[in-house]
């Protein structure tokens, strides 16, 4: 049951308290801790939104969204085995929150990440279920092992939530063990989450996604972060029938539908819409991960694994600072001293603890001079 208690609990010990912080920071100091790209939403996605505003229905849609966007969706994905279905929602964090409310009963146990995104242990607390971390190589190119996550199911395991590419660590999971994890559910009859958020912004090569792969999985993703349009509140989720009912009986309650604006200028980009931006986004990308990368080689900053999608990078501050010091503090120091704004490690799992995560969808010159900063403090800090 989600109590008052228990949302203050949640509210003291999860992310968003720091956040709240990094929220509110002036112009004067580079923002890595910012979770969406440093770009405008598309000249010619705005322009086509005005005209819907003006031309075009914007009452209730059908929970599940508007047919014709989820057959684009479902095009998209080429889902052309019958029995999966698409429910548009209200971004990937609404896709998360009804997913895990739906299909989890009190005790049942929901295997995350060991260092993963906030919102799985929160909405795992909220659903009065249990997190269990399973083990994340931050520091290899294969980030979880099928055989691991096996000792961890029990009896009591409903759930598995995977992330790729990974917040905070940029990592891929590639297709093969995709797809052993996937069939491992299916044997053991537990269902498999696969947040998507970050499934447009690939480096080396093409993004696989599991939609659609057998029953038991279910993957979300929102379609913000690539086109500048976090605050539209847009994603969707892919699952079977029967998943996709129950779901949608969740949603009716909860959310109603997805914004009926939001809806149809996704069908917009999905039809082409934009993407001459998204090449053009992406090369931007690639050049700040390609800067980024020279970067940690000048200041020695080998501890980290370069990201192989996203836009995060999680820096193992700690190797290079002789002094003891939480995430927690040296992101306080960073940000009051050192006018650098990043997320404490810590917030992703105490795995993370002695890491930060730095977001170098920003400005070539805020990315140089992030780093001297952060390479400043830690020598400040050896000189004490």
């Amino acid at each position: 049951m989600i109590g008052k208690d228990k949302i203050r609990q949640l509210a003291r010990s999860t992310f968003y308290g720091h956040w709240s912080i990094t929220q509110k920071v002036s112009k004067d100091i580079i923002n890595f801790a910012v979770s969406e790209p440093h770009f405008p939403m598309p000249a010619n996605i705005r322009n086509a939104a005005q005209e819907i505003v003006l031309s075009e229905d914007l009452s209730y849609t059908d929970t599940a969204g508007l047919p014709q966007l989820r057959e684009l969706i479902a095009q998209t994905y080429n889902l052309q085995t019958p029995g999966y279905s698409v429910s548009v929602t209200g971004g990937a964090s609404e896709a998360l929150y009804s997913g895990i409310m739906t299909l989890t009963d009190h005790g049942d146990e929901i295997l995350i990440p060991a260092v993963g995104n906030p919102s799985y242990d929160a909405v795992t607390r909220l659903a009065d279920a249990v997190p269990v971390r399973y083990p994340v190589q931050i520091d290899k190119r294969i980030p979880v092992l099928p055989e691991r996550l096996c000792s961890l199911i029990t009896d009591k395991t409903r759930l598995l939530i995977l992330n790729t590419p990974m917040d905070p660590t940029g990592q891929v999971i590639d297709r093969i063990i995709l797809e052993n994890i996937a069939d491992i559910c299916l044997e053991k009859g537990i269902l498999c989450m696969v947040d998507e958020s970050y499934r447009e912004i690939m480096y080396e090569s093409k993004y696989y996604s599991l939609s659609g792969y057998n029953a038991n999985v279910i993957t979300f993703t929102s379609i913000s972060k690539l086109f500048s349009m976090t605050g539209w509140r847009l994603g969707w989720m892919i699952t079977s029938d029967e998943i996709f009912e129950q779901i949608n009986f969740l949603r009716n309650y909860s959310a109603t539908c997805a914004p009926a604006i939001s809806q149809r200028v996704a069908l917009r980009i999905l039809e082409g819409m934009g993407n001459e931006h998204r090449e053009k986004i992406l090369s931007i990308l690639t050049n700040r991960r390609k800067l980024m990368r020279e970067l940690l080689t000048q200041y020695e900053f080998y501890a980290a694994t370069t990201p192989l999608g996203g836009y995060f990078l999680f820096l193992n501050y700690q190797k290079y600072c002789k002094k003891e010091i939480n995430s927690m503090d040296f992101s306080r120091l960073l940000l009051e001293k050192y006018k650098v704004a990043v997320v404490p490690g810590v917030y992703f799992g105490e795995e993370g603890e002695g890491y930060i995560r730095i977001a170098y969808a920003t400005d070539e010159k805020s990315i140089q001079d992030g780093f001297a900063r952060i390479r400043q403090c830690l020598t400040d800090l050896n000189k004490k």
